[in-house]
């Protein structure tokens, strides 16, 4: 991200602080987490070219390895709060689908602590950190990891990174990096099927899977176990790479869950520079 990008986040990060947080100690506490993690970034890694693999806050401590990755999901997850929902019990059964090195495992049990999570990661190095992450933070009575990608058929699946970022944001079972620019690395990961996992109610389902939602909401549809999910939040990736995971089938398969819905995307005009580039947006569906 450009400088100007960085800016214009933490002006936004500003604004989502005094909106989402209650009582003044909370926004105090917030706005100063945001400074200090921007100021580091753009000192210490872009100013400095220093490689920061850790932070402390909230009370937890977290390890990673790249701190732009960390800044970003931090941003997205506890500032703009983007997996929130609407807890109903005191412990919620969550499924954290791409869990990446933890930081939704942390905010689910920061504002939902009695809640219980099984999470997937696929990525070996990456599932190392979110397992490194639960443990350290004293976590893993109540979440469930499981080191493995989500598709529509069990086995091995091809798996793709960046070369010359490892363990970092927009990992996919997609060549989807490739429109990025960016140099992919492909290996086999397991794939595991999504309904295994849901034998009752769920609470809140959150998924980014980039690029393989659309499969995976279909086979719990077709497996009868959608109907059991309560709430979700769906990131959905599109590109022109992967024809099949396709926002018009993705929503008729939330509608035909019984679910309605919310789509945020960030896309300003003119749309039509956007026309056969990726993107992204978010669903939030609910009963």
């Amino acid at each position: 991200m450009r400088m100007t990008g960085i800016l214009f986040a933490s002006a936004r990060n500003v604004m989502a602080i005094m909106k989402n947080e209650r009582g003044l100690r909370s926004k105090l506490m917030m706005l100063f987490l945001s400074l200090r993690f921007t100021l580091k970034l753009l000192a210490f890694c872009r100013a400095m070219g220093l490689n920061i693999t850790g932070e402390r806050f909230l009370g937890y401590k977290v390890s990673f390895l790249n701190y732009e990755a960390f800044w970003g999901l931090f941003n997205e997850i506890f500032i703009h709060k983007e997996y929130a929902f609407d807890a109903s019990n005191k412990t919620p059964l969550i499924i954290d689908c791409g869990s990446n090195f933890g930081l939704s495992v942390l905010f689910f049990k920061k504002y939902y602590p009695g809640s219980r999570i099984i999470a997937f990661e696929p990525h070996a190095e990456t599932f190392e950190l979110l397992r490194e992450n639960v443990l350290n933070n004293g976590l893993s009575e109540d979440v469930i990891l499981h080191n493995a990608a989500l598709n529509d058929a069990e086995g091995l699946s091809s798996f793709y990174s960046d070369l010359d970022k490892t363990a970092t944001t927009g990992m996919s079972l997609t060549a989807r990096l490739q429109d990025k620019g960016k140099r992919i690395k492909e290996e086999e990961v397991s794939s595991v099927l999504l309904s295994d996992y849901i034998n009752g109610e769920i609470d809140f389902l959150k998924m980014d899977i980039e690029g393989s939602e659309t499969a995976v909401l279909r086979e719990l549809s077709d497996k009868s176990k959608l109907g059991l999910v309560k709430e979700m939040v769906i990131e959905y990736h599109y590109d022109m790479i992967n024809p099949g995971n396709d926002l018009a089938i993705l929503l008729e398969i939330v509608k035909g869950g019984s679910f309605r819905y919310v789509i945020h995307a960030p896309q300003k005009p003119p749309y039509y520079l956007y026309r056969n580039k990726p993107y992204s947006l978010i669903v939030y569906a609910y009963k």
